[in-house]
């Protein structure tokens, strides 16, 4: 990791309240319209952005927390929908291997197609040209999926590695669900992650995302849900790969 703080991204406060709750000589202070909060976990300096949900919000927190200091990590946490195709349940723990952006593109040809790359690509930095697929630093997925198993074994979560999808629109068939799972081989669908990934990208700052599964893809039924599961263990799983990284 490069020298520098942690910075910790949500969406909303309850996705990193365990984190905030457990954070020494907690300070917190205002960055414009941004609220960040720093302090410690272990030994290690982090930041702490709840940016509100969707990419536009979290874009715009991580760059006015990046303007006034810039962190060695961009950690984006919270909670997910998990694939019931690749075994999810709520609860269950994924670090993501890469970071897809499904709405960036062009329309494909027909209703069962994915959508196209562009042409072009949206950021040409160092040598590296990403579309609509976002790279995961793959030191910290592989110590996170580390610490978490080592961590959490025995304890009825299970933990999860692999490519996560961001979407503008919330998946609310399981048709759709469907669909997702086969062209992408997604385990979790959220707002977040392709605008955190972006910015990281843009400042080649290593990006790593890890999710808690509150639902399933496609179940628009709230009685099966869980998000104050979700956030326990994402808040969890946040605090047990930075004391044990």
């Amino acid at each position: 990791m490069k020298t520098g703080d942690i910075l910790i991204t949500a969406a909303v406060a309850g996705e990193l309240e365990g984190v905030h709750e457990n954070l020494k000589d907690a300070a917190t202070r205002h960055a414009g319209e941004q609220r960040i909060t720093s302090g410690r976990i272990g030994h290690r300096a982090v930041r702490l952005v709840v940016t509100g949900p969707g990419m536009a919000n979290t874009v715009h927190g991580l760059t006015v927390a990046i303007a006034a200091k810039m962190p060695g990590l961009i950690l984006q946490a919270g909670c997910g929908g998990g694939f019931s195709e690749a075994g999810l349940k709520n609860g269950d723990v994924a670090i993501a291997s890469k970071e897809i952006d499904i709405h960036l593109g062009l329309e494909p040809g027909g209703p069962e197609d994915a959508v196209e790359a562009l042409e072009f690509p949206v950021i040409k930095k160092a040598g590296r040209e990403i579309f609509n697929c976002y790279p995961v630093d793959e030191r910290e997925c592989g110590l996170a999926v580390k610490a978490l198993k080592a961590a959490l074994t025995g304890s009825g979560v299970n933990i999860f590695s692999g490519p996560f999808i961001t979407v503008a629109t919330v998946t609310a068939s399981f048709t759709r669900s469907r669909h997702l799972h086969r062209h992408h081989g997604a385990l979790v669908e959220n707002m977040e992650g392709a605008g955190a990934a972006h910015v990281a990208a843009l400042y080649n700052i290593p990006f790593l995302e890890i999710r808690a599964v509150s639902n399933r893809v496609g179940d628009r039924d709230k009685s099966r849900w869980d998000l104050p599961l979700s956030f326990r263990r994402c808040s969890q799983a946040v605090k047990l790969y930075i004391e044990n990284r």
